[in-house]
């Protein structure tokens, strides 16, 4: 995983409101990853659709 810097200077323009985010993929596989990243990150608080 990429350190908690670079996560959060990826991830941090594309959400102004981590908390109102939902995360969706396939099977749910890969929107877990990107949870986890939000986390380490220091963004947390988004969701997870398992419905798609």
């Amino acid at each position: 995983m990429k350190s908690t810097a670079q996560l959060h200077a990826e991830w941090a323009p594309l959400l102004k409101a981590p908390g109102n985010a939902v995360i969706q993929c396939g099977p749910s596989v890969t929107a877990c990853h990107n949870l986890l990243a939000l986390e380490v990150a220091g963004l947390p608080g988004a969701a997870l659709y398992p419905g798609s």
